[in-house]
């Protein structure tokens, strides 16, 4: 029994089923998370090591080729990043997208382990870190008040950041705007010498004199007691009153000859919201965990925290990922919901009775309601892909359908009762339906196996779809014919006056409408070579002349009313001339219309590899503008009005940019340059800079060439060092304690661990070395100018690596209007003619996923139409055929491009995805014809009027299943709501090749089966 059969025969059972189902989807709908866009694993590992004291030169020989050695040997590895800078070295390992992020990572601890002896001692354990791009920041807020900025990070450090991050969801709290507390031991250099003390002895007397160490246990007949010598420090005054040594009968103390207090640790980062000195707080999610729910439970910590507050402080909410997740998705939801009203209204024109519209409407929602269910079941979210999938099929879902009842009209026009109609239209068109759906989903399978970061990312949407076709095809084979047997008749009501009127003029329409078609393709027979080769010929001019205007780009931008200022300064700013600017762009920036309000990070910014992301000379500016919806200017034009503020600060580098759909900020073009040579590596940096500045097409440049940072070398007389009886290593010691100071030991605030700093009173410049003495043996002043002398030189300030080689890197984003491959095409033409032999230049970041996601589409459209062809042959049982309607695959280009080059969009992965789902769709109606044509030459009409009567008959259908296909993607396509631009581009381009397609199907399916059996 066919499942057609089983529905007319028990449609109690079957419809109780389907309601089943609708209550499993509406239950599925609420379970289902919310996230903007799918969860996608990208392998990377981090490992970052601190060699203090080093610069750049000396951590890339001594630590990063050990690494990267090291690291190279371990499976999978794609690509290799490193940054040597001022202490740190930082090497980031890309795996291919198949490797398992877990195993990689122990085997690159593995491999670190072996070479931890060749790395200097200076340097620390390396940290090996899995990075995650999911785990990002999803909420950002703000701690100002009347305090200090010591309390005010105090608070935020102890008290709000543990209870945020007792949230569920969260992977941790980052703070930035203030510094920890630490013990201070501020020395007096002339009363140290006064008293023959040095920084030496100040240290070892308080290593020794700070110590808790566990001594056991006692045990008796009943009891085990701990013993623990606690001969730590326990206050200020017990620090401050400690004994250093007896001169002259008299006790000389700590607090004689030093400042002890407890201080923030010096100032390498500044936070400001609005011009008043804050603290940021940034919550990052775990992993797997639903940015939408990570907020809301932070909102309520947040709201329960404010009455709590210290008199003075102010939690002020800056922004977060939910807000725009929802009002995206809630958009998403009306588009689809106004696709099926406008499907709705357009079969109302051309059935022109309201049971069968009724019937077809009712199965639109029906279908995704229960595809939610199987959504849920596979494990997605609801994000813009998955919703994506659901609107782009509320136009194809309705095809199934019409088809459907068209024939049952046909069959209770030839006298059967409903029942019977119902059952024989439904059989009478069971192959065409399973064609026209089996089209559709035959093309989303080589989507759902795509490799690449490209593949995961849309195999939701592939599945998705697949799951709303099968869903639809059994709607249409088990509620349609049900209710078309309970409402359809063959005398069914009269219509209205104003139906009547309505008829009349629709019918008259359609009817010169269709007479005018049937008279061009007669017309268009009597020369069928020419005219397709006029059609040829116009999908040539196409490709040629339209696509390269149209250009290529990766991913459209959502306007969140979101934008990143970066500055970076000259690169000996010290952090208090950085803020001094800082505050006066951030002052600027507010200045401009829709600008709300800004938050402002200086020595800490936002980072990719190849960019020094911690240094005093560095800032960014987040600002919140109005939404989209609430403003005059576009996105691009924000964008340009802020960089027009930093025209004539030609000393610093300024960049704007905007969170992209799976976060962060990257630029739009990354390209390296790998070789040898620094001074070569530098002036290719400068040449590639001036290449993209000429080009017009890209803004916000820059490259990793730097100015180098001054260097004060201290180089030490060693005969002279020797005869004082002093080595090296002491010097350096008493050198650094001087300056940066030195950490010995801790000192515990109940629960709380805080560092012992030790170092010299600071002085101005040049005279905190200076003004520096130490002791010689017998106990006399030695200045430092006495044993060593002082040397300036530049140094770099960072290192950049690529694929183990040095490199040289430009970052740059499009320009308003410039297509990405056209600046590429640039790109490659000129930079590669500077390049010297041995040089090599590379795309990465969003331009090789671009050109990988190009190549996995290529396979996927290429493997889609094999996979098409052969499904349409074993249906029809004909090897002709299925070329015939392939015909209509190249044609849909013609109005993909043209709708593309009107609406002023790029081809993205988003255009590209809406090109695979055309495969589908574009051939329906060709198969709609071809399966009548075989009908009727079955009958042994005579092929060509066989063609025209068939198309003549299933004109209707083809109009009107494909303006609902249109109709249905037109809110998707068109809309203008929050996260709109990834659906627009896949929209704008379905709907671009649909109506191209549509009306080239009607004349090249029937000229092309016309002149190739003309014979027959």
């Amino acid at each position: 029994m066919s499942l057609v059969s089983f529905s007319l025969r028990r449609p109690v059972a079957t419809i109780a089923f389907i309601i089943l189902f609708v209550i499993a989807g509406i239950n599925s709908y609420r379970k289902l998370e919310h996230e903007n866009m799918p969860q996608v694993e990208i392998p990377f590992v981090t490992i970052t090591t601190t060699y203090p004291g080093a610069g750049p030169k000396e951590i890339e020989a001594a630590v990063t080729k050990n690494i990267e050695d090291a690291v190279s040997g371990v499976s999978g590895v794609k690509h290799m990043y490193s940054t040597c800078m001022q202490n740190i070295a930082q090497t980031l390992v890309e795996f291919q997208m198949e490797m398992d992020i877990d195993v990689v990572a122990t085997e690159v601890r593995e491999k670190i382990d072996l070479i931890i002896d060749n790395l200097p001692e200076e340097a620390e354990q390396p940290q090996i870190l899995k990075v995650n791009v999911n785990a990002k920041p999803v909420a950002n807020f703000i701690l100002v008040g009347t305090q200090s900025l010591d309390e005010l990070y105090d608070y935020a450090d102890e008290i709000l950041s543990d209870k945020l991050a007792l949230a569920p969801g969260v992977a941790e709290v980052q703070i930035v705007g203030g510094e920890e507390l630490e013990l201070q031991v501020i020395l007096d250099g002339e009363k140290l010498s006064s008293h023959n003390l040095t920084i030496a002895q100040i240290l070892d007397i308080l290593r020794k004199r700070n110590a808790k160490i566990p001594a056991g246990t006692l045990l008796n007949e009943s009891q085990e007691v701990n013993v623990t010598f606690a001969g730590n420090f326990r206050g200020l005054e017990e620090v401050r009153n400690l004994e250093l040594t007896l001169s002259s009968s008299r006790s000389i103390r700590l607090r004689d000859v030093a400042q002890v207090s407890l201080a923030a640790k010096e100032t390498r980062n500044l936070a400001f919201y609005d011009g008043r000195p804050a603290i940021d707080l940034k919550i990052v999610k775990k992993d797997d965990a639903n940015a939408v729910k990570v907020v809301q439970h932070i909102r309520e910590i947040v709201r329960k925290t404010r009455p709590l507050l210290p008199g003075g402080m102010e939690l002020i909410w800056f922004n977060d990922d939910a807000d725009f997740i929802a009002a995206s998705l809630y958009d998403a939801r009306n588009n689809i919901f106004l696709g099926i009203a406008l499907t709705s209204l357009i079969l109302f024109a051309f059935l022109q009775e309201i049971r069968s519209v009724f019937i077809i409407s009712l199965t639109m929602p029906i279908s995704v309601i229960i595809s939610l269910f199987f959504i849920h079941f596979f494990g997605f979210t609801l994000n813009m892909i998955t919703l994506l999938a659901l609107g782009t099929s509320v136009g194809i879902l309705v095809a199934n359908s019409i088809v459907v009842i068209e024939h049952i009209f046909k069959r209770l026009e030839a006298g059967d009762n409903p029942k019977e109609a119902a059952l024989s239209g439904t059989h009478s068109i069971l192959v065409t339906v399973v064609a026209s759906a089996g089209t559709n989903i035959i093309v989303f399978v080589p989507v759902a196996f795509m490799s690449g970061l490209v593949g995961r990312f849309f195999y939701p949407f592939a599945i998705s779809m697949v799951i709303v076709t099968l869903v639809s095809l059994v709607i249409s084979f088990t509620l349609t014919p049900i209710l078309a047997a309970k409402l359809l008749r063959q005398n069914m009501p009269k219509p209205s006056f104003f139906m009547r009127g309505y008829q009349f003029v629709w019918n008259l329409l359609y009817g010169k409408t269709l007479r005018f078609y049937l008279r061009s393709l007669r017309f268009c027979a009597k020369a069928p070579l020419f005219f397709l080769f006029l059609g040829f010929l116009g999908l040539v001019l196409t490709l040629v002349y339209i696509a390269p205007l149209v250009g290529m780009s990766f991913f459209p931008n959502n306007d969140r009313g979101e934008f990143l200022v970066k500055i970076e300064y000259p690169t000996d700013y010290n952090i208090k001339k950085s803020a001094e600017r800082t505050l006066i762009a951030a002052q600027r920036i507010r200045s401009l219309p829709e600008v709300k309000r800004t938050v402002s990070l200086i020595g800490k910014v936002q980072g990719v590899m190849g960019k020094v992301n911690q240094g005093v000379h560095l800032a960014e500016i987040s600002v919140i503008t109005s939404r989209k919806d609430e403003r005059n200017q576009t996105m691009t034009q924000m964008r340009e009005l802020m960089r027009q503020e930093f025209l004539n600060d030609t000393d610093c580098i300024v960049g704007v940019n905007v969170t992209s759909v799976v976060g962060g900020s990257e630029t739009d073009i990354e390209l390296e340059v790998t070789g040898y040579d620094f001074k070569t590596l530098d002036q290719i940096g400068d040449s590639m800079v001036n290449i993209a500045t000429e080009s017009g097409m890209l803004v916000d440049m820059e490259s990793t060439v730097r100015i180098g940072k001054t260097e004060i070398q201290i180089l030490p007389h060693r005969e002279l060092l020797h005869d004082y009886g002093i080595s090296e290593e002491l010097l350096g010691l008493m050198i650094r304690g001087n300056i940066e100071g030195i950490k010995v030991g801790s000192y515990r605030i109940g629960a709380r661990s805080l560092d012992i700093r030790v170092q010299l009173e600071h002085k101005e410049g040049l005279e905190q070395l200076r003004n520096f003495s130490l002791m010689s043996k017998e106990g006399k002043p030695i200045s430092i100018e006495a044993i060593a002398y002082f040397e300036k030189q530049k140094i770099p300030i960072q290192i950049v690596r690529a694929e183990k080689q040095r490199s040289v890197k430009l970052f740059a984003n499009m320009a308003p209007g410039a297509a990405l491959s056209d600046a590429i095409e640039y790109l490659n033409k000129h930079i590669q003619a500077i390049l010297p032999p041995g040089y090599e230049m590379n795309y990465v970041g969003r331009v090789e996923k671009m050109g990988e996601a190009q190549v996995s589409f290529a396979e996927a459209f290429l493997t889609a139409s094999l996979l098409l062809y052969l499904l349409i042959a074993a249906i029809m049982e004909s090897w002709t055929q299925p070329f015939i309607i392939m015909t209509t695959l190249p044609m849909a280009l013609i109005g993909l491009f043209l709708m593309l080059f009107i609406m002023n969009t790029t081809m993205s992965l988003m255009g590209m995805l809406g090109t695979m789902i055309l495969i589908g769709i574009a051939v329906n109606d060709a198969i709609l014809i071809m399966e009548n044509v075989k009908m009727l030459r079955d009958q042994g009409t005579p092929t060509k009027e066989a063609m025209f009567a068939s198309v003549e008959e299933k004109f209707r259908s083809v109009i009107m299943t494909s303006l609902a296909a249109i109709l249905g993607i037109a809110p998707m396509a068109f809309g203008q709501g929050l996260g709109c631009e990834i659906r627009n581009s896949c929209g704008i381009t379905v709907i671009g090749g649909l109506i191209s397609s549509t009306v080239l199907t009607l004349y090249f399916v029937p000229l092309i089966y016309i002149r190739f059996n003309r014979k027959s």
